[in-house]
């Protein structure tokens, strides 16, 4: 039982989902907040910092790092793109 605690103690910290008053916007914010924990748990499983650096990589510091790394692909795609070509009429 001590897994399903320090889960939903992970999701009270920085919860992505907002309640509502219909049930499955509250399950999948439920389900991608789970998933990311998830993924931060097994980036750190993976990615051993340094024992010095462990306590400064916290689950908000994980989620800014995805959102900058979801985010970036669109910000350059969206300034590579051509200017519209001139229209004569």
């Amino acid at each position: 039982m001590g897994g399903v605690d320090h889960l939903d103690q992970m999701r009270s910290y920085y919860a992505v989902g907002r309640s509502g008053k219909r049930w499955w916007k509250y399950l999948f914010w439920a389900l991608l907040d789970i998933g990311i924990i998830n993924a931060c748990t097994l980036w750190k499983l993976c990615n051993r910092p340094l024992p010095s650096n462990e306590r400064q990589f916290s689950l908000k510091t994980f989620k800014v790092l995805l959102i900058h790394e979801m985010g970036d692909p669109a910000i350059t795609a969206r300034n590579a793109m051509a200017p519209p070509p001139m229209i004569r009429v």
